[in-house]
Order: structure tokens, then C-alpha cells, then sequence
């Protein structure tokens, strides 16, 4: 008897909450959903068409697109912790930590998404129209690791210079198929060639550390240096 009151006891407690299947349900075998997503805009309006992920271990075990009232489904779901990513690129994820499905009952997620964010940060309104362009961060900085601000990055006379800023960052974009030799320079210190070349297919991302020597006097001009392949991330 324990073992039936018990579970009566659950079935009743649990009937108050939404989304919940029923004893009779659970007799018939009903289906059950774990996850229930909803998924707005700021002003509270239902966002279509948004791509919704269950992660666990750091993989995708479902993944669902909102209807248009913003509902996703991920019924399927591990009975251990898992993460609820929404977005439809990996830049401008929301994400919900550790959450747990909560059988019998439907867990329901309501989650505000910045949908603008992919435009921003992730189809190149910065940097240009990734991924056609490379992205380029140069960081500059002395023989220590400090970052030298005002260290300019000379690509020739029918290009502007740029000019590293207080953290010793140059930001710039470079179009697919390009390959440019320029020379970064800094106040009382010795000159450094770059070279760099844009293949969005294989490094659509390209972040590089540079270290500019105090000067002591004149040196031979540096030879220009590849930039080497990275993994796209």
C-alpha cells in the first residue's frame, strides 16, 4: 500500500500544476514533453522562427524552432542538469543554466531574446560582411605584455592608418582573397612588418599579439612575417 499512497500523493499534489499529464495519462502511456520554450522580444511580443537547443556535456541532445506564438518543444530531455540555449547563430545565444526536467510535469522556460544582437555582432556590421571578410584584432603590446596605445598599423598610402588604442587593440577587416604587408609603429620603438592574408574559409577570425621593441638605435628593416592558419572557431 505505501508504495500506491506514495505515488497517489504525487499524482494529486502535482495535478495544481501546468502542463501536467494525469494518473489516467500516465496508465494510457501519454506522451510526455519535458521542456515547454517561450521565447519574446523585449517589448514581450512572441519571436518566430528562433532556433532552441538542449545542451548537455557540452552537446546538443535536441534542438526545436519556435512556432508563431514563440513556443518551442524539447521533449526528449536527460533526467541530470542540462543547459537551454536560444539563438539562431552561435554570437547572441541566451542561455539558461542547470535546469532539470521535472517528470510528470512539462518544465515551461520563458526567455527574452535579443534578436538585433545577431545582426550586430555576428553578419559583420562592425568588421564587414562575415563571412566574406576576415576579421583582423592586432594586439600590441612592449617586451613586458603592456599594452602599447597609439601604435599605428601602415598599410600604404591609399589605406588610413589605424591607430591601437588604450588596451593596444587595432581592429580592421580584410576582404576574401586579400593579402597586404603593412608596418606597425609606435613612438621610440623599433618597427614590425605584418603580413596577413584573408581566407574566410580558413580563418574568418584572426586575432594576433605583437611585441614592438624600445628603440636602441637603428636596425635592419624586419622581414614581413605570414601570418599563420588558424582553425575556424
Amino acid at each position: 500500500m505505501c508504495p500506491v499512497v506514495s505515488f497517489l500523493r504525487i499524482i494529486l499534489f502535482s495535478a495544481t500544476m501546468p502542463a501536467l499529464i494525469t494518473a489516467e495519462d500516465l496508465a494510457a502511456g501519454k506522451f510526455y514533453c519535458a521542456f515547454h520554450v517561450v521565447v519574446k522580444s523585449h517589448s514581450g511580443a512572441p519571436l518566430p522562427r528562433v532556433d532552441v537547443e538542449a545542451i548537455a556535456d557540452g552537446r546538443t541532445i535536441a534542438r526545436a524552432r519556435t512556432g508563431g506564438s514563440g513556443l518551442a518543444k524539447l521533449c526528449d530531455a536527460p533526467l541530470g542538469l542540462i543547459d537551454i540555449a536560444v539563438g539562431n547563430t552561435r554570437c547572441g545565444y541566451s542561455v539558461v543554466k542547470f535546469v532539470r526536467a521535472t517528470w510528470p510535469r512539462t518544465t515551461r522556460l520563458v526567455v527574452t531574446y535579443n534578436n538585433t544582437l545577431d545582426d550586430a555582432a555576428c553578419a559583420g556590421t562592425t568588421f564587414g560582411s562575415f563571412p566574406t571578410d576576415c576579421q583582423v584584432l592586432l594586439r600590441v603590446h612592449d617586451a613586458e605584455g603592456k599594452p602599447i596605445p597609439g601604435a599605428r598599423f601602415d598599410l600604404g598610402p591609399a589605406v588610413s592608418k589605424r591607430t591601437s588604442d588604450a588596451l593596444g587593440r587595432i581592429f580592421f577587416s580584410l576582404r576574401a582573397g586579400t593579402r597586404v604587408v603593412g608596418s606597425l609603429e609606435a613612438a621610440a620603438r623599433s618597427s614590425e612588418k605584418i603580413a596577413l592574408a584573408c581566407d574566410p574559409d580558413l580563418t574568418p577570425l584572426i586575432e594576433r599579439s605583437v611585441s614592438l621593441a624600445a628603440f636602441q638605435g637603428a636596425t635592419s628593416a624586419p622581414a614581413a612575417r605570414e601570418v599563420a592558419p588558424t582553425k575556424r572557431r
